[in-house]
């Protein structure tokens, strides 16, 4: 049933370990109801009062560090969200799933280069993720880094298990190979495919 949710896989795993630790520090989980329910709410401040005061009594509770992290990113708290993420890599510095979050939020803050060391160090514990490759590659052409943005894209559009993912690749495709004459051919193929795949207005 857990598996077949929705969540991510990581998030999971992460759920099954929490039950155990809850259960291990006879946790009143009332507190975390109600801070899921702010947080679907979108009223972060309510449940990070809720999400820091459950962490704080299960330090090594992944899946709350997560709702933790989620939540001081929602209210805009990035720098205490880095050092949330930051903490929970502590246990394990290979945590792509961490590592990912804790990349994305180092691109808000606009800390570069921190962003890129940790999604490329999330793509060598999950390089088949085409959403991380994806994310990488628009964090690249921000920075005006286009060849590598281009090598990230291409690698969406190779593993092909996004088709969401695929379709925004190609467009970005589309647009970073029309900036050199040498590669307009690409381009328009690029071009061409991106219309092909976009999804039709219904009205």
């Amino acid at each position: 049933m857990i598996q077949g949710s929705g969540y991510p896989s990581r998030l999971v795993d992460f759920l099954l370990q929490s039950v155990e630790e809850v259960e291990k520090n006879k946790t009143d989980l009332r507190g975390l109801s109600l801070a899921l329910l702010f947080s679907f709410y979108q009223w972060p401040d309510a449940a990070l009062t809720l999400y820091t005061d459950l962490s704080d009594q299960n330090p090594q509770d992944k899946l709350l560090l997560a709702y933790l992290g989620d939540a001081q990113t929602l209210a805009g708290r990035l720098e205490d969200a880095h050092r949330t993420y930051s903490k929970a890599l502590q246990s394990d510095p290979n945590d792509a799933y961490f590592l990912q979050k804790r990349g994305a939020v180092s691109a808000r803050l606009r800390k570069y280069d921190e962003a890129v060391q940790d999604l490329s160090s999330a793509l060598a514990v999950t390089p088949e993720d085409s959403a991380l490759h994806f994310q990488i590659g628009s964090l690249y052409e921000s920075q005006k880094l286009n060849q590598d943005a281009i090598e990230s894209y291409r690698t969406v559009v190779r593993l092909n298990n996004n088709p969401a993912l695929v379709a925004g690749a190609t467009n970005n495709l589309a647009w970073l190979l029309s900036q050199d004459e040498k590669t307009l051919p690409e381009a328009l193929e690029s071009a061409k495919k991106a219309f092909e795949l976009a999804v039709p207005n219904p009205r």
